[in-house]
């Protein structure tokens, strides 16, 4: 790896997440005719590719080469064509091969019930993941088995990359994104997209936010949706942010693009404000019926929570390998400022109390697989209230454990203390809110 590059660039906030440790070997994706023939298998497929070429310095694939069925940011005609144009689209230092099957010693992932021998094998029945040490996992033909296969392969690449730097990990998972919670059997409904939720910001298109976009490529989205995030891309941006590619970081000698460009074209029909939260609330925009406030800088949580929106849905990762969903309904959960300060929290344990990160260049370090799971969970949760679930959790905090943790979900309820005064009272929050959808959610 040259100095200067943009894979040394790529790997600095790896380096700052893992105290100095990144993977050195390849990875291997395998899977069959039948499963790579199917629109989740191909979903499942292309997320694993993106999610490892940004960690790893080769990927093989022993792959069939069927037409492709779905969009891809990169193009390609055929699954293998789009698998290297998205490879090379996301780390141009990044080498890749096929094979008819994979060399045993591989550090590998198995998809679909059809893949060939693996390291770890997933698949997924609509909105449940499996992953598997020992045998192949299949996907189901529900249309939504694209949310369980999509997640299961982010768990899969998880193991893979603590493997490659010499540290544990579990193998065999089952985890609902309709319970949030440990699952073995399929659940939630068997359709997938459009998303349809409304008009919707989407506050911050980095990590989480780009992630959020690659999700939503797929499924569609039936509403105005709008991209704020005055941020430039950078090469540092490449080791997590699955919906920025090179080309906006401006390798090549490109000129860089606003972080807002990049997702926007990602998300059907969505527009990009690429100004901060600030210069949009000043231009009097009318309220949105979702908010997704996945910026962590410029004072943006208090000003969410000053705002007071009746569904505000953001998902995080932490540095303790967590990808974490998070609810705010008001009168049901505590508000966003309180839950998150200013200065970006790492969550201990389940029940234990949130300790303050120092505020250093790699606050924001994160790993591909964190912020993929990070974008899926956060689609699962604009899923769930556009079908009237969303309000029914007892919970309104999830952490998705990418560790050796023996649970892989834990959930938590977290509220206001009563000294807060972050949030607008009722009259205020119905005067700007009470016209949008989903105002009156909850009890």
């Amino acid at each position: 790896m040259m100095p200067g590059s943009p894979l040394a660039a790529r790997a600095d906030r790896t380096l700052r997440y893992t105290g100095g440790l990144q993977p050195e070997i390849p990875a291997g994706i395998t899977s069959g005719t039948a499963t790579t023939a199917t629109i989740p298998g191909q979903i499942a497929i292309l997320t694993a590719v993106n999610t490892l070429a940004r960690a790893h310095p080769e990927i093989i694939l022993a792959l069939p080469d069927p037409p492709l069925l779905i969009p891809s940011p990169a193009g390609g005609t055929t699954l293998v064509d789009a698998c290297r144009k998205l490879i090379a689209a996301a780390s141009p230092d990044v080498t890749m091969c096929t094979a008819t099957h994979l060399a045993p010693g591989i550090l590998s992932m198995g998809i679909g019930h059809d893949a060939g021998a693996a390291t770890i094998y997933a698949g997924g029945a609509r909105w449940t993941a499996h992953t598997s040490g020992t045998r192949p996992q299949p996907i189901t033909a529900d249309p939504s088995s694209a949310l369980g296969a999509g997640l299961a392969v982010t768990l899969a690449a998880g193991y893979i990359f603590r493997a490659a730097i010499g540290l544990p990990g579990v193998a065999d998972r089952g985890i609902s994104l309709w319970a949030l919670a440990p699952a073995a059997e399929p659940t939630g409904p068997v359709s997938f997209g459009p998303v349809a939720v409304g008009s919707a910001w989407l506050v911050g298109a980095g990590a989480v936010g780009s992630c959020l976009a690659w999700w939503l490529q797929f499924t569609g989205v039936d509403g105005a949706w709008t991209v704020i995030d005055g941020d430039i891309a950078n090469d540092t941006n490449l080791n997590r942010s699955l919906g920025l590619f090179a080309v906006h970081t401006g390798t090549g000698g490109q000129e860089p693009v606003p972080k807002s460009d990049a997702a926007a074209a990602l998300i059907p029909g969505a527009v990009s404000y690429p100004r901060w939260w600030e210069d949009w609330a000043a231009t009097g925009p009318e309220p949105p019926d979702v908010l997704i406030p996945v910026a962590n800088e410029h004072g943006i949580r208090p000003a969410i929570a000053a705002y007071g929106p009746p569904a505000a849905i953001h998902a995080t990762t932490s540095r303790d390998w967590t990808a974490e969903l998070h609810r705010h309904l008001p009168g049901q959960d505590g508000c966003i400022a309180c839950r998150l300060p200013e200065r970006s929290p790492a969550f201990a344990c389940a029940t234990g109390a949130t300790r303050l990160a120092g505020h250093d260049p790699g606050r924001d370090a994160a790993l591909p697989f964190l912020s993929a799971a990070a974008g899926v969970l956060l689609l699962s949760g604009l899923l769930q209230l556009q079908h009237g679930r969303w309000h029914t959790h007892g919970r309104n905090h999830w952490r998705l454990w990418f560790d050796q943790s023996p649970r892989p979900v834990q959930s938590s309820r977290w509220l206001c203390g009563p000294s807060c005064r972050s949030t607008p009272v009722p009259a205020v929050r119905h005067a700007i809110h009470g016209a949008t959808r989903w105002y009156r959610t909850g009890p």
